[in-house]
């Protein structure tokens, strides 16, 4: 796996760690890029390790949360509505037209504790929305694919 920087590898490192503490042997390590994929409900996180420069990296938690569901203007509207209401992170529709749900904060200094929050702040979001998302405009949950 290439890395753009030592602090990218050492955080990778401190996250696989963490992921591995926290999440047990649910982790599933991407062979290619530094990556943790952990089923959480039905979602499935990504925890992606990003080279910010000038010796900053940080931390994309993301979850696919819903595949082919019917995109129109009511599902863009909840979804931006909702950014309203959540503390972290934010609603989105990929390339793919995938309903995702993602977090990004700098691992620089980050603790065990501040990366637990996000993580699991992100998994429960995602798993609380899925299934109005299903229910309302159809589609797939992340674990059903």
């Amino acid at each position: 796996m290439q890395f753009d920087s030592q602090n990218q590898e050492k955080t990778y490192q401190q996250v696989k760690q963490w992921a591995t503490e926290i999440f047990g042997e649910d982790v599933y390590l991407r062979k290619d890029a530094p990556e943790v994929s952990i089923p959480r409900g039905s979602t499935m996180l990504r925890i992606q390790v990003h080279d910010w420069g000038e010796g900053k990296v940080g931390i994309r938690a993301l979850s696919y949360m819903v595949e082919g569901a019917e995109i129109d203007e009511a599902l863009m509207r909840f979804l931006l509505e909702k950014n309203d209401d959540v503390v972290f992170g934010g609603f989105g529709i990929d390339s793919d037209g995938d309903v995702v749900y993602q977090h990004s904060i700098l691992a620089t200094g980050m603790d065990k504790e501040e990366f637990r929050a996000a993580v699991k702040a992100v998994a429960a979001v995602a798993d609380d929305f899925d299934d109005e998302i299903v229910s309302r405009w159809g589609g797939k949950r992340a674990l059903e694919r």
